[in-house]
């Protein structure tokens, strides 16, 4: 975990929410990481950095969306280490296509981060 995190929202904590909104994706994160046995990543940066290539094979619902858009506002509001890995990870670099999906989802809030 950050140094600035608070303890009582882990890394497992975010990837068990995005689990519960795509499921697959835990599978999909411990691919992701399991070459770094010899130095753990524990940041929320790095979930945020492994959704966005999974999360179209396949495209998801709007109802996925939807979650995913609650969820990234939630962490902009949480504010602190959770709020800059959304923002830094997610929605800063968004891409066009993705833009036009979830920021009218989006609180206003963290729809100044896109």
């Amino acid at each position: 975990m950050c140094k600035d995190e608070p303890a009582d929202f882990t890394q497992a904590d975010l990837v068990d929410d995005l689990e519960a909104i795509f499921p697959g994706f835990r599978a999909e994160w411990r691919l992701d990481n399991e070459d770094m046995d010899d130095m753990p990543n524990d940041s929320l940066h790095c979930v945020w950095m492994s959704l966005f290539p999974f999360v179209f094979n396949p495209p998801p619902t709007p109802k996925q969306w939807k979650r995913l858009a609650d969820l990234m506002s939630r962490e902009v509001a949480a504010g602190g280490n959770r709020e800059n890995a959304v923002d830094t990870c997610a929605l800063e670099g968004m891409s066009r296509d993705l833009r036009r999906i979830l920021r009218p989802l989006l609180s206003a809030q963290a729809k100044k981060y896109v």
